[in-house]
Order: C-alpha cells, then structure tokens, then sequence
C-alpha cells in the first residue's frame, strides 16, 4: 500500500515537472538549479527522534533537543532501525486468530433478487438515464461539414445510420438528417 502511494506520488510529480520542463524549456539552467534546490529542501530532514524500542514515533524537526540527534550517520541508523521495527510482522497465535474471526457475522448474504439486479446487463438507457440529475451539463461544440463516406452497399448506410443515430445519443451530439445525403457511383445502389 505505502509503495504503491509513493509510486502514484512520483508519478504526479513526473508529470507536474514535465509539465514546468515544457513551460520552461529543457535548456534553462536556472530552471534545473531551483528544481534541484526545491527537491533538496523537501528532502531534507534535520533531526530525527533518537530510536526508542517502546515507541513508534519518529518526528523531523528544526531545533534539536538531548532526545534527538543531527549526525547523519546517527540518522540514517535511527530511520533504518524504525522501518525495519515498523515493517516486521508480529506473531500472532492461531487461538487469538479464531477467537478474532469468531466475533466476525458470515451469515449476511445477497439475495437473489438483490442478485439478479447486480448481475443485469447495463443498457444504453441506463447509461444514458445517469445524467438525468447533473445540473450543468457539459456542451462541447464541433462541427464536421462534409464527410463522405463510401460504402460497399445500401445495408452498410443502413448500418452507418445506426451507428450514428447511437453517438448522438450518447454524447450529445446532434446529427442533421437534413444534410444527409446517399448516392450510388455506379447506377443504382445495391439492395444486397
């Protein structure tokens, strides 16, 4: 859980500085030196706690009282040795595991009807009765004049129809049926 914070942390902060390199440009140096100097700030702890086996509290901060210490390689054991308190597992008895997992009601199940209606397939009426409530919808305008479509035969307009008919549902999106035209380029169109 902690690692996967951490690598969701890093990314974000990937993205927020490739976003300032492309603001800034990737050849300024005065960039690089306050990103640098920026990153040594936040990193950078002081003091830490001096290791307690009773307690599991490690704390940064700037003055340092007799409790605390400020060598590097006092530090560096210190946070060392609170992880690894932190991060290693305590035994537990299998009485203690029972006598938990005892306390614990199994006997709430899901009905089937509350089953049946978990397990329905989603419908585009469903999707779509989802934005019934929102009080500002969203309207994105764009205009798309002149599309030509070529097409094999009649069903396949047929099909395109559908197809379009469906997206103006779905986003909202109008389809002028006026502007619409069909022609075969070579004679009659084929029914098949």
């Amino acid at each position: 859980m902690l690692g996967k914070l951490q690598q969701e942390i890093a990314t974000i902060d990937g993205l927020k500085a490739g976003i300032r390199w492309r603001e800034q440009c990737e050849k300024s140096a005065g960039f690089f030196k306050q990103l640098h100097q920026q990153r040594t700030v936040q990193q950078h702890t002081s003091a830490v706690k001096i290791f307690d086996p009773q307690s599991t509290f490690v704390n940064a901060d700037i003055d340092v009282p007799p409790d605390r210490t400020s060598d590097p390689v006092t530090m560096r054991e210190t946070v060392q040795q609170y992880y690894q308190r932190l991060y290693t597992t305590n035994p537990v008895q299998e009485v203690e595991i029972e006598e938990y997992l005892n306390h614990i009601n199994f006997v709430d199940t899901i009905d089937q009807s509350d089953n049946d209606t978990l397990v329905t397939p989603i419908t585009m009426d469903d999707l779509l009765g989802q934005n019934v409530g929102i009080e500002y919808r969203v309207k994105i305008l764009a205009y798309a004049d002149e599309i030509y479509v070529i097409l094999d035969n009649a069903s396949d307009y047929h099909r395109l129809h559908c197809h379009l008919n469906w997206y103006s549902r779905v986003s909202n999106a109008k389809f002028n049926q006026e502007n619409t035209e069909a022609f075969a380029l070579s004679g009659l169109p084929n029914e098949s």
